[in-house]
């Protein structure tokens, strides 16, 4: 009983989902009536992009009505809002609007010409979302206040009106966001004028940018049409070793759903900082620092040097095997250019280069330039003058420097390879002869290592001295030697100079001092830095040389024994080397430095074409101690506890420099690692496990006859290095 009433209640239920089953349409009909019917395409509006088939065509407007209609100074065209609604009636938004008043074009042209709204045949049309409209408002309004014609400001009144009815909350909207610091999807149009300033965050710096074209929605290439994508075409200004011009990015938000901080889209207007002025102050100084870097320019860079000293330790162990080039770049994007197959921006050069005859021929010039860089043909440097009008040419606009990209390329000592650094990362080198005041070299020497070093550098100066007859007199009192050298600086011939020795004496130290001295850049070399065989040996020394002699740096071959070694019958691929070194050892008008530890086996004709020869003889006992001395010294007190007279005996132990830094790192890490301060006892157990081989001997009469503590000979003068 109880089974029959349920089933009776489920017959009679209310069956709100009853859905008709599609019934089977006969198609017998299809095409057996002998007649042609015509359909004619109807579009909603103009941008429509899907038409729609109708069976009559439309009517087209009488002519005394589309003379009415024509006479309008405003006409809004309007498309069926697709927005469902309770209310069952159709809403109409507007798809664009017309500006017919001559008026309205007279006093509105100049703005809306920056939204991309062209004036044709007398007309302009604004699409929606009608971005123009609502960027120039405040303008219109302002303008509709002081118009002293009657005509203008009625037809300026009138666009105002139209402005409320068609994007009154629109305006609501974005504007109660904006004090939120918030933006929809749909709003995203309301952030971004045409030609205003944006930035981005995504790199560790602010990059500026100015809009190019008005950004626009896109729609995705899927099945169901869609404006899933905001698109903004950007400008920034680069530098491309000539001239300074724009390259154009793309940015895209994607559709997101409610609201989003405008700081977390990936570009968004500076002037939602906190402190607007303060950045665009701060990136447009920062754009003006890096007009500076046209040349070539030897700079420190912070970026390479981030850590902090946590122990006592710590700063001296990360100086003890830090190079002379740490941190130290050459900023200099015309040799890039060069150097790495010519890579140059494709940029868009700024259009105020032709605004003046010296402009309009710097720029042919230029554009020159860049069509040979396919056939890889090197070119002239910029002369002041072309600096100087790329300087003024980005001034012109104040906005320009806001936009300049911060970033430079530069070839890093340390690596050995070309390298991007911002240039707030970079700073002036600092004047540093500490390691040139403790070098150990019989003062004539030292000091003509120092004046032909300076005097290369310095060489046009010095061609002009001698050219005029000064300067000679001076020259002569420094001896025949300076005389000859300076005669090979005018001559374009280069300064050579080997420093031979057993490692660890200090050869390569010395180099690194008088470079430091005179403040020029020191690019270390070795035989893993040129390749392998003849070729690529010769390509790899004409590129260094090249870059080198325009830096005046000083280039160090370090342990050059195999480009120096005597040529012999029975080495022929060895022979070709030392033949193609010395090729450009002759050719080199720049600094090479070269340091060997085997002068006995030099070839005949490379030692034939070395202006001067310092050798090096292994370090005394008394020089062992200072260096000891000297390294201690830069610990705190408390974790150095060795006496003077400990450090004395630290010098009995016959090691080279290279050796005492190997054992003092070990010493450092040590107790940095078990908190305890170093004491002698501890070195000299360091000392027994890193140098099994040394001994220890406070006996310096063993220096007899010319021979040292490490059999070397002792003819010629003693240099050492002794700030290691």
């Amino acid at each position: 009983m109880e089974q029959s009433s349920a089933s009776e209640e489920i017959r009679t239920r209310p069956k709100f989902f009853d859905r008709l089953k599609p019934s089977k349409i006969s198609r017998s009909h299809v095409g057996k009536k002998a007649e042609a019917r015509t359909f004619y395409e109807y579009r909603e509006d103009e941008t429509a992009t899907i038409p729609r088939w109708i069976e009559h065509a439309q009517a087209s407007l009488p002519g005394a009505k589309k003379v009415k209609f024509e006479g309008a100074a405003v006409q809004l065209y309007k498309v069926p809002d697709q927005t469902p609604n309770f209310a069952n009636v159709a809403e109409y938004t507007a798809s664009y609007i017309r500006l017919q008043s001559p008026f309205l074009r007279k006093e509105l042209q100049p703005y809306l010409e920056k939204h991309d709204v062209i004036f044709q045949d007398e007309k302009a049309d604004i699409h929606w979302p009608l971005s123009a409209l609502f960027f120039e408002r405040h303008h219109i309004q302002r303008l509709a206040q002081e118009s002293k014609d009657n005509d203008t400001r009625e037809h300026l009144e009138l666009l105002c009106k139209v402005i409320n009815n068609e994007l009154g909350s629109t305006i609501d909207e974005a504007e109660t966001l904006g004090e939120e610091g918030k933006i929809t999807y749909d709003l995203l149009w309301t952030l971004f004028p045409a030609a205003s300033l944006i930035i981005s965050a995504a790199k560790p710096y602010h990059q500026g940018y100015r809009i190019h074209k008005t950004p626009k929605y896109v729609i995705s290439s899927t099945k169901i049409p869609r404006y899933d994508r905001f698109s903004i075409d950007c400008q920034y200004i680069v530098f491309d070793g000539l001239q300074y011009g724009n390259l154009t990015p793309n940015f895209e938000i994607r559709r997101f759903s409610g609201k989003k901080s405008v700081k977390d889209l990936e570009v968004y207007p500076y002037t939602v900082d906190a402190a607007p002025e303060t950045l665009f102050d701060r990136m447009s100084r920062r754009g003006e620092r890096v007009l500076q870097y046209q040349d070539h320019h030897y700079m420190q860079s912070s970026a390479s040097d981030t850590s902090k000293a946590e122990s006592p330790y710590d700063e001296v162990v990360k100086n003890l095997w830090r190079s002379d080039a740490h941190g130290k770049a050459v900023i200099d994007t015309h040799a890039y250019v060069q150097t790495n197959s010519f890579e140059r921006p494709k940029i868009e050069v700024l259009a105020d280069y032709d605004s003046d005859e010296q402009g309009r021929l710097f720029n042919e010039w230029a554009k020159s330039v860049r069509e040979a860089d396919n056939s890889k043909t090197p070119s002239r440097r910029l002369t002041n003058e072309e600096r100087a009008k790329n300087v003024d040419v980005v001034s012109r606009d104040a906005s320009n420097c806001f936009i300049i990209h911060p970033e430079l390329k530069g070839f890093s000592l340390l690596s050995k390879t070309w390298e991007t650094f911002t240039v707030d990362s970079l700073s002036p080198l600092s004047s540093n002869t500490s390691a040139f005041d403790h070098l150990v070299l019989e003062p004539k020497k030292k000091n003509l290592l120092y004046t032909l070093v300076e005097s290369h550098r310095n060489f046009v100066s010095l061609a002009d001295d001698v050219i005029g007859g000064k300067g000679v007199k001076a020259m002569k009192a420094n001896g025949p030697i300076i005389v000859a050298i300076a005669h090979s600086v005018l001559l374009g011939q280069g300064l050579r100079v080997l420093l031979s020795g057993p490692p660890g004496t200090g050869k390569t130290l010395t180099a690194e001092a008088i470079a430091e001295k005179v403040g020029c850049p020191l690019y270390s070399i070795n035989a893993q830095d040129l390749g392998e065989g003849p070729a690529a040996i010769s390509s790899s020394f004409a590129k260094i040389m090249e870059n080198a002699a325009e830096w005046n740096a000083l280039v160090l071959l370090d342990e050059a024994d195999v480009y120096l070694k005597e040529r012999s019958e029975s080495r022929a691929e060895k022979n070709e080397i030392v033949t193609v070194f010395l090729r450009h050892l002759e050719y080199y008008r720049g600094i090479l430095f070269l340091t060997t530890n085997l002068f006995s086996m030099i070839d005949q004709a490379i030692e034939s074409r070395i202006h001067v020869h310092i050798e090096f003889s292994p370090l005394p006992p008394s020089a062992r101690s200072i260096i000891w001395e000297r390294f201690l010294a830069r610990l705190p007190e408390e974790s150095n506890k060795l006496a003077h007279k400990e450090m004395e005996q630290l010098g009995y132990w016959s090691l080279n420099g290279r050796q005492i830094k190997n054992a003092l790192f070990m010493t450092l890490s040590w107790c940095r690692q078990n908190g305890k301060p170093v004491t002698f006892d501890g070195i000299e157990d360091i000392i027994s496990m890193t140098c099994p081989r040394s001994s220890k001997s406070s006996d310096e009469s063993k220096i007899i006859n010319g021979i040292t503590d490490g059999g070397q000979s002792q003819d010629n003068a003693n240099s050492h290095l002794l700030d290691f």
